[in-house]
């Protein structure tokens, strides 16, 4: 994988934020006549995911269309997309992105396995809200299986956080026994990922992946001091 700054934005869209704003950069008082086209995408990267760490998603789309404009061959602007329109309840909006983006994603000489699982997890999600449960619950195992397969290569932090949104997603589709082992493995990754350096706590908080842990004791008591942030505190323009 590729490790430019928009790739690393796109972990924190909606799996990692554990790298901070590390990778912001010192271009934000660069007048936008002196910008380079890859400057302009990557400014505006940094502004759709603090979109969605805020949970503005009309804002988000906003940028992520002018991403797209820019470059609609990569497949991470196309989940962002997919990302915002999930968030403004278009599941089947969302829906038609999310499939470009893995068929983007798939088309790449080596298959960007962030974007498959994300975009796994998103479809999930969305044919879930369309009452789509048997789709949508295949779409969740294609998830694991991809978060799973690079857990258990790289081991970081980043592939856990992902791990346990496919499966905090598929406890929304499942029930009895298995909703409960899924919950319980969301749970479990998380912390595993705190353990592995994650501290994206904004990030988590607002995260519409880990929405069905909001209300898990458990979930809370993995921020620190059990303190979860709240949307007015997580950003501000």
């Amino acid at each position: 994988m590729r490790t430019s700054r928009r790739y690393l934005v796109l972990s924190m869209v909606s799996l990692l934020v554990g790298v901070g704003a590390a990778f912001l950069s010192d271009r934000h008082d660069c007048p936008s006549p002196c910008q380079t086209r890859a400057e302009r995408i990557d400014r505006l990267c940094e502004k759709a995911m603090h979109s969605a760490i805020a949970g503005d998603f009309d804002e988000g789309e906003r940028y992520a269309r002018e991403l797209i404009r820019l470059d609609p061959s990569e497949a991470y602007h196309q989940e962002m997309m997919a990302y915002a329109l999930r968030g403004q309840n278009d599941p089947r909006a969302s829906i038609t992105y999310y499939e470009r983006a893995i068929q983007l994603a798939k088309t790449r000489e080596h298959a960007n396995s962030l974007v498959l699982a994300d975009s796994y997890i998103g479809l999930a999600a969305n044919l879930h809200s369309l009452e789509r449960d048997d789709e949508a619950l295949q779409q969740a195992d294609k998830a694991i299986q991809i978060a799973d397969a690079r857990r258990r290569i790289r081991d970081h932090a980043a592939d856990y956080y992902q791990l346990a949104c496919a499966y905090a997603v598929r406890s929304t589709i499942s029930d009895g026994p298995q909703q409960l082992r899924d919950r319980g493995s969301a749970i479990a990754n998380l912390q595993f990922a705190v353990e592995k350096g994650f501290d994206g706590w904004d990030h988590m908080a607002g995260d519409l992946d880990l929405k069905a842990l909001h209300d898990d004791a458990e979930f809370e008591g993995l921020f620190p001091d059990g303190n979860v942030p709240t949307p007015a505190l997580r950003y501000e323009r």
